[in-house]
């Protein structure tokens, strides 16, 4: 009875340890939308070390690093520029005393847009898009047609006011 005692007392002590090895956290963290080609991603880190080395991760590859003090704001400037576009990120956490060593936080969005990503949405919506050139002159046809039609009534109307005054004379 006193040997299961004493497995039971270890076993306690090893869930513990083991619950107090996972208390690595990643907060802070949220998808960004920013036009900055080269993005600061801010978060801290909590656990039972001082301090902990961190890498951002775009898509799973390591865009930067920076050692994190335990539970302290920290930043990651992303160390490459990024073309504008949509992508992945998380942070990724390693320590050599604790279990796991590393920690992933989950994965948020990153875009980075233009400037004038707002106005450029709103035109998108009013004018499609062409693939060519010819896709254009095609489509703006019904357009073009109106114009060379409103140019030659134009013209025939001055024309006909001309000859109007010539033959009646001014009055």
């Amino acid at each position: 009875m006193k040997e299961i005692k004493n497995i039971v007392f270890v076993l306690v002590i090893l869930i513990f340890m083991v619950g107090m090895a996972n208390a690595v956290t990643i907060t802070g963290l949220s998808d960004v939308s920013t036009t900055d080609k080269t993005p600061t991603i801010n978060f801290t880190v909590t656990g039972n070390n001082s301090s902990y080395e961190c890498n951002l991760l775009i898509n799973g590859v390591a865009f930067g690093s920076v050692t994190a003090t335990n539970a302290t704001e920290t930043s990651i400037t992303c160390n490459r520029m990024l073309e504008i576009g949509s992508y992945t990120y998380n942070i990724s956490v390693y320590n050599n005393t604790e279990i796991p060593a590393t920690t992933y936080s989950s994965d948020y969005t990153l875009e980075i847009t233009t400037m004038f990503s707002g106005v450029i949405n709103v035109i998108n919506g009013i004018i499609p898009i062409f693939d060519s050139l010819a896709d254009l002159i095609i489509a703006s046809m019904p357009l073009i047609m109106i114009i060379i039609f409103a140019t030659i009534l134009a013209r025939l109307m001055k024309l006909y006011i001309d000859i109007g005054i010539e033959r009646f004379g001014k009055q």
